[in-house]
Formats: structure tokens, sequence, C-alpha cells
């Protein structure tokens, strides 16, 4: 990650990523804080924008766990910086089967998600790897019908 600290942002090189480190650092602090103090409440941070490990660390609070991932180059990424329980937030599909069977043997807690019942039939149909089992989250249409299973 290139530091612009000091910089002037027309002397920036477009296109960038700029975060301001101390706001991001303040609200990723304000969250986790306010989900502890919920009691039972994990926060599981996107990493979706900045797809970074710093930034995965932040999120964290330096635990590095509790992230979700929009790739499969990003849940392979902070897996191997060490992250340990990655949620895979994209569509379950069979296509991704071979890269979810890696993911799944290699770290402790790895979640894929279910948006349609034929998530589940995939699951039916393929084995985890040896002394692990599947982890799901189901994803669920609140009534915006961008996807997910209905409510109902």
């Amino acid at each position: 990650m290139d530091s612009y600290i000091g910089k002037r942002i027309e002397d920036i090189s477009t296109p960038a990523f700029l975060v301001d480190k101390i706001a991001f650092e303040n609200n990723c602090k304000q969250m986790l804080e306010r989900a502890k103090n919920m009691g039972n409440v994990k926060v599981r941070g996107q990493t979706k924008t900045h797809k970074t490990v710093q930034g995965g660390i932040i999120q964290t609070g330096g635990t590095k766990k509790c992230l979700v991932t929009s790739t499969f180059p990003e849940s392979e990424m902070y897996a191997d910086a060490g992250f340990d329980d990655i949620l895979y937030g994209y569509p379950l599909m069979q296509s991704h089967m071979k890269r979810n069977y890696s993911l799944t043997e290699k770290l402790n807690e790895y979640h894929v998600m279910v948006v349609k019942f034929e998530g589940v039939e995939i699951l039916r149909n393929t084995s985890p790897p040896p002394n692990k089992k599947w982890s799901v989250f189901l994803k669920v249409d609140c009534g915006y019908s961008r996807s997910g299973i209905s409510a109902e």
C-alpha cells in the first residue's frame, strides 16, 4: 500500500483509493466496541472496497476473524495472511466448489452463502473435506428483491 502522506491531492496519480486512516480506525473500533457491549454479537467486516490485509486487520481489531469477501482472490489472500473466519459472500455455485473446498480445508472457519435452494442441493451433493462440515449463511430477501430466499 503506497503512502500518500504529505502529498498534495493534485500530485496523486489516478485512479487512487484514499482512506482517512484515523477515521477508518475510529469507525472500526466504535463498531467492535458496540458489538462487544451488546453481548454475543459479531461484526463481520466487508472487505469489498479496500481489499487490503491492513484494512482487514483494522476491521477485526487485530483478531483476523469475521470478514466477508466478495471474490476468491480476496478470500485466498486473507487466508494466506493468517485470517481464519471468512465468509465468501457470493452466491454459492457449483463451479466454485473446488475453491470453496480448498478454503474449508485450510481454515478453521470458512463459510459459504446460499441465496437459492439450489445452493443447498449443491452442498448436499458435495462432500466437505475430512473432519469438516459446510458452514452456511442463508441470505434472506427482506423485501428488497435483490437476492436471497424469500422471508416467507
